[in-house]
């Protein structure tokens, strides 16, 4: 069989509490690979962010920002870091400088040889999800200077993601490297593994609410995705796409 279909976990419905957001965090469903390629949360990191993680702004930022560069790979200076984030394996995380990460946003860097990259200005906003998933090694998720990802919204691994300087992912969006294997009808579909081909998003582009993108799939340079659309190919810089499957209705020069 050569069908193509998105991951299982984006069809799930997008309109969640942030009860149900936080249940999601520990959920077994996110765990495919192998559990000896999991690295847990550190004592430290944990108590860390036990003890100022719920600090409110503005004198919670400041107190993170003196005590959170020792924690992560690189913390940058005058980040916006809002109370009750979901940390893991700060220490291959890297946030630039003048980053906003907002209320409830989760960094999963679930292997210590994977990383999370927020370049200059980049912005998680209000439970969005960024994770390279747990029992996978050597994924690599990178947002660019002023990258922007919306509330609710998921960008996992394990497969890479690379995102483009000033784009911008809409609330309830989700990017998702990786795909379910399932020609073999003697086998559960969640024993035959998965794909990791990775997705990348081009610069200046803006992803409208509730887009989804499968992995494998390139959107190029200055395009424009409208809400809802599913993306399953590859998008040519400056396009603009609706739909599902997503595809061209015109140019933007």
């Amino acid at each position: 069989m050569s069908l193509r279909i998105e991951n299982s976990m984006s069809l799930a419905s997008t309109h969640f509490s942030l009860e149900q957001h936080s249940a999601m965090l520990s959920s077994p469903l996110t765990s495919f690979g192998s559990p000896e390629n999991t690295a847990k949360r550190s004592i430290p990191e944990f108590a860390l962010m036990l003890l100022l993680g719920w600090l409110p702004d503005p004198i919670g930022s400041k107190v993170r920002g003196l005590v959170y560069p020792k924690l992560f790979k690189y913390w940058g200076k005058n980040i916006s870091s809002k109370p009750n984030l979901d940390i893991t394996n700060a220490s291959v995380i890297s946030v630039g400088e003048k980053s906003t990460l907002m209320p409830y946003a989760v960094l999963q860097a679930t292997s210590k040889d994977s990383s999370i990259t927020l370049e200059k200005g980049a912005m998680l906003d209000r439970g969005a999800f960024v994770t390279t998933v747990y029992g996978f090694k050597d994924c690599h998720i990178h947002l660019a200077e002023n990258a922007y990802i919306g509330p609710f919204s998921f960008v996992v691994g394990p497969g890479n993601i690379s995102i483009g300087k000033n784009s911008m992912v809409g609330s309830h969006v989700g990017i998702y490297a990786n795909n379910h294997n399932f020609a073999d009808l003697s086998i559960p579909i969640r024993d035959q593994g998965l794909t990791r081909q990775g997705i990348t998003i081009g610069e200046d582009c803006w992803l409208g609410a509730g887009v989804k993108v499968v992995d494998g799939v390139t959107i190029g340079n200055g395009c424009v995705i409208g809400a809802g659309a599913v993306v399953t190919k590859d998008i040519p810089d400056y396009s603009v796409a609706v739909g599902v499957p997503a595809r061209v209705v015109s140019k933007r020069k």
